[in-house]
């Protein structure tokens, strides 16, 4: 299928001066927000026009505006479900100017424009998940660690995609990808089939990562999700959400550009096809071009996201979405060895690929249909379907080893087209109703999905076809000697689900909350390799029952504690040598926590501890290749911490800190046991600050500073290279800068990236068979200037 896009790229000119203050002195407003119904409004946003500053109605409706320049002003107020209201008023200076109550009427016709509004600048807390994540409840009540990436936080670090947002939040690292597909691990878990866009995924790779213009916010569920999941890794989940429809016209044009010959362009376009009409629209498109850090590299992405809503009356709509993205790179990782096990004795720059070979391409084909229905204030139906295909192909090399000498590289080409499907459909009812002194938030939920992916793939490992001399490496070789595969394989396995969840969000007196749930799946797997689909036994049905119990104690409106006990379910692929399979993966997860909003629900802390459990942990079977063993038990335990919001109405925080201490627990083969998990840390730390001068002739300058930690990494897979007991790669801290300036329709920033140069591993694992770290190094410094424009 061919694609024809139209991209918009232009150049507005710049203003140059920006507004000046209204006044020298500063004063500050004070007032409250009452529904039709004259009840308090909480969390109404009110801000000022004209400037980028705000707050949120406490739980009695009432607010403060402080410190702001003398002068009059439009105040507007908005919420979801109800009608903006704007008011003329006027600050005096060195007074608190106490205003009206501002009574809002009710309606949704205008919600996404207060949803967009509400999320337009400094807005880095969210205090309820997305609809998309399906719980209804404020995120304070819920008794389980969910953090959100918030579109502002995206901005301010100058992120490009998916791949970069780990350091915003705790217990969060990357374990592999670069330009095309990546992996999170969560608490020490993986969480490859654990990624979701609007609340529709499954059990399938994401070959083409999402571009961070497509995003309006990430959230990240820690621990077992059973509210999302018919099937999943305890470690936890993410959903993005991308940008919806909106009445609000926008019109934003972004242009890039930044070190290894980064370009890009993308553009936001959005509102009614026809004033005050039913029919919204959102748009996001873009491309960039790219070389890397070693010779050879290049990427290409491009993506175009339309969106459209119809709203039938104020209770019931319908939405249609389409994703295409696509990246072509030369290498999706690099790696190379260490030479005596020493990192960086052969220069980061050497190039693997050669050029002659050719590129791989990763491409996400995704489309979505959602419908909600209103039936009353209190219950509201929702439903997605969705369809995404998913593919990998082209040509590379990798490494094969290294001369017993140390002077020259082995590698071997490589060849796949993989291909995936996902078809998901979800129905969902969400309802409020009392009992006495108990109110019931009630989620009834359906899920059901059909996944299927393979690949046709080849290789020349181990033949040391294609030696690399490191003094004088040779480059260009003939294509055909590249392309010339010894054989070919093949693979397919599949993934149908159906599950029922229920849950009950049980709150009494306002204080204590209970969430009693559960999950009931049923799972058809097919397995892989060894058992082709001719096998009566390639298809196997499990089912399982997952129960979820929480318990939130609200110590106040806006701090509480909880505790919860989830459990995970996952039918595992593969076979073991003698005639079984690998028996269904089953986890647990034990956590505790607090949570608190502080400076008017601007600033948002929390930390947790957890006991994750995960049993009949699947490995590779290292004397049957393409068979598995079964290892056994993985548990991870941990802490993390996380602070994020504005500390002043100028300056912004994003710290978090996550303890994680995940290993082998129980095994046949004892010699695994205190095994850490591949990849895990055994702490991250990151901090991000910024400050914006808020009056003067540099109002609108922002300078930010962060520093990102990563403590020793295990490089062990049990089953494949634990001859020589844990190995560990060395920790690394690197720092972070940004200048920025900011207008109503204009924004410009500078971010730089590990500003020392140093030089650090990214990630990697031992190598056994050399007695060397096989391993990918981290970038060094390099800048992204990024300018947007809001016509």
């Amino acid at each position: 299928m061919k694609y024809l896009y139209l991209f918009i790229i232009c150049w507005v000119a710049i203003p140059t001066c920006a507004q000046q203050p209204k006044g020298s002195l500063k004063g500050s407003l004070k007032g409250s927000v009452r529904t039709f119904d004259n009840q308090p409004a909480p969390n109404v946003n009110v801000m000022l026009k004209g400037t980028d500053k705000g707050t949120t109605t406490d739980d009695n409706g009432t607010f403060e505006l402080r410190n702001y320049p003398a002068g009059k002003y439009i105040l507007k107020a908005s919420a979801i479900n109800f009608e903006s209201k704007e008011i003329a008023v006027e600050v005096i200076a060195g007074e608190t100017t106490s205003i009206a109550p501002i009574v809002l009427d009710e309606t949704s016709q205008h919600l996404e424009a207060v949803v967009v509004t509400g999320s337009k600048d400094n807005q880095y807390v969210e205090t309820k998940a997305s609809e998309s994540l399906r719980i209804g409840s404020d995120l304070i009540e819920v008794p389980q660690n969910i953090k959100v990436t918030t579109r502002q936080t995206l901005q301010d670090l100058g992120v490009l995609n998916k791949s970069e947002i780990a350091r915003t939040v705790s217990g969060i690292v990357k374990s592999y990808g670069e330009d095309l597909d990546m992996t999170f691990q969560i608490r020490g878990m993986n969480s490859t089939y654990n990624t979701y866009r609007n609340g529709v995924g499954g059990p399938i790779w994401w070959n083409a990562q999402e571009d961070a213009a497509m995003i309006e916010k990430v959230e990240f569920v820690k621990g077992p999700a059973g509210f999302m999941l018919a099937n999943s890794e305890p470690g936890g989940l993410l959903n993005t959400v991308t940008k919806q429809p909106t009445h609000q016209q926008i019109a934003e044009v972004n242009v890039g550009m930044g070190s290894y010959n980064l370009m890009r362009t993308t553009v936001d376009l959005g509102g009614e096809f026809v004033k005050d009409g039913k029919l919204t629209y959102r748009l996001n498109a873009g491309v960039q071009r790219n070389s890397q850090y070693y010779k050879f590299g290049n990427m290409t992405r491009y993506f175009v996201c339309p969106v459209i809503k119809y709203e039938f009356d104020e209770k019931t709509s319908i939405t249609f979405e389409h994703n295409f993205v696509q990246a072509t790179t030369q290498e999706n990782t690099h790696n190379l060895f260490t030479i005596d096990q020493k990192f960086f004795a052969i220069p980061s720059s050497t190039a693997i690929n050669d050029p002659n070979i050719g590129q791989f391409m990763g491409r996400d084909i995704y489309n979505r249909v959602s419908a909600s229905h209103q039936f009353d204030k209190n219950w509201r139906l929702n439903f997605n379907a969705a369809y995404m295909s998913t593919d990998w192909d082209g040509y590379t090399m990798y490494l094969d080893g290294i001369s017993p000498t140390k002077d020259s590289l082995y590698r071997y080409s490589y060849y796949t087209d993989w291909t995936g499907k996902l078809f998901n459909t979800q129905l969902f009812l969400n309802g409020e109703f009392k009992t006495g002194a108990a109110s019931h938030n009630v989620l009834i939920g359906l899920d059901f999905g059909d996944a299927r992916e393979g690949s046709v793939y080849g290789d020349n490992y181990g033949q040391h076809k294609y030696t690399l001399a490191l003094a004088n490496p040779t480059y260009y070789l003939p294509k055909d000697s590249l392309r010339n595969f010894s054989h070919d394989m093949s693979w397919i396995s599949t993934n149908k689900w159906q599950a029922l969840y229920l849950q009950d969000h049980l709150k009494l007196y306002d204080r204590l909350i209970f969430t009693i749930a559960g999950r009931l799946t049923y799972l058809t797997t097919g397995q892989d390799y060894n058992s082709p689909p001719d096998d009566p036994d390639y298809e196997i049905n499990d089912h399982a029952f997952t129960p979820r119990l929480g318990v939130t104690y609200m110590i106040s409106p806006t701090m509480s504690a909880y505790g919860l006990y989830d459990q995970s379910f996952l039918a595992q692929r593969g076979a073991i040598y003698g005639g079984t399979r690998l028996p269904p993966l089953r986890g647990s997860n034990r956590e505790v926590g607090v949570k608190g909003m502080f400076l008017d629900k601007k600033l948002q802390v929390s930390a947790a501890m957890y006991d994750i459990t995960k049993n009949n942990v699947g490995t590779s079977d290292p004397e049957h290749q393409g068979f598995y063993l079964k290892t056994g038990q993985v548990r991870s335990t941990g802490f993390e911490f996380d602070i994020t919001g504005n500390i002043t109405p100028d300056l912004v925080i994003i710290a978090n800190y996550s303890k994680i201490n995940a290993r082998i627990t129980r095994d046949n083969d004892s010699t695994l046991v205190g095994i850490k998990n591949q990849g895990t840390p055994d702490q991250v730390a990151n901090a991000w600050m910024k400050y914006k001068i808020p009056v003067g002739v540099l109002k609108g300058l922002g300078i930010g500073f962060g520093v990102q930690y990563v403590g020793l990494r295990s490089g062990i897979s049990p089953g494949w290279n634990n001859q020589d007991g844990n190995k560990f790669l060395p920790a690394y801290t690197i720092f972070d800068a940004s200048i920025s300036y900011a207008t109503e329709k204009f924004t410009v920033g500078l971010n730089v990236y590990n500003l020392a140069n140093k030089k650090y591993v990214s990630n990697g694992y031992w190598y056994p068979d050399f007695q060397e770290w096989y391993y990918s190094p981290g970038l060094p410094t390099n800048f992204r200037l990024q300018t947007s424009i809001r016509l």
